[in-house]
């Protein structure tokens, strides 16, 4: 499980059966992708609490499926001091995938974002042409009216496409429904790894043990 390049683990214990807290968090995500038009999507993560490194999805999903039908009980509990930072890690984890799946939608809405802008563009680059065809026979007092308008059609041009880049700017928010700890049983084997004469001791292995035994406790 733990890998060393030229060199070798050494157990330094016997083998020893404890447990691992684990952080279930699940969110509702609202997306807004063009504005006035939002959907919504279930996520979950679930973190290592002591590390407060998320699972990977397929392990995760494996072991919801084990603990599908156990019974919440009422477990130890842990600190708030503990608590807290994995809850906050668990919501970036959320937010990270939240702004990646905002990515893919985004590109799903380039086409019509793209189109718009031209539209918008084409517009007022005839509109100032326009203004600049008139200008070149006016008199210097009508020349400088139709300046101004020139000027205040630049403005209006630049705020219309910020108007449109907004427009398709995808935000999403999060709304967390669900926050359940998890206790895991696992075996825990202390470890040295050694290359050549050196030694560095406190390292660990952990391996999950029989996860359908796993027992579920609700956090509030």
């Amino acid at each position: 499980q733990v890998p060393v390049d030229h060199g070798r683990i050494d157990a330094t214990s016997s083998i020893l059966r404890s447990h691992r807290s684990l952080l279930r968090l699940g969110a509702l995500v609202t997306h807004t992708v063009v504005a006035d038009e939002r959907f919504t999507e279930v996520a979950e993560c679930v973190l290592d609490v002591p590390s407060r490194v998320a699972w990977p999805q397929d392990a995760a999903d494996r072991l919801l499926s084990a603990i599908g039908t156990a019974e919440a009980d009422a477990g130890p509990g842990l600190p708030a001091n503990r608590l807290a930072p994995a809850v906050a890690a668990a919501h970036r984890e959320l937010d990270t995938a939240a702004a990646g799946r905002g990515q893919e939608l985004s590109v799903e809405a380039n086409a019509e974002r793209v189109a718009e802008i031209t539209r918008a563009t084409e517009y007022y680059a005839a509109a100032l042409a326009a203004i600049d065809k008139r200008r070149g026979g006016a008199d210097a007092q009508r020349r400088a009216l139709l300046d101004a308008r020139a000027q205040a059609t630049v403005g209006e041009r630049d705020r219309r496409l910020a108007e449109i880049s907004e427009k398709y700017r995808h935000q999403h928010v999060l709304r967390p429904y669900r926050l359940h700890l998890i206790d895991v049983p696992v075996w825990r084997l202390a470890t040295d790894v050694r290359r050549g004469e050196r030694r560095w001791s406190g390292s660990a292995c952990k391996a999950s043990a029989a996860t359908p035994g796993a027992s579920r406790t609700t956090a509030d």
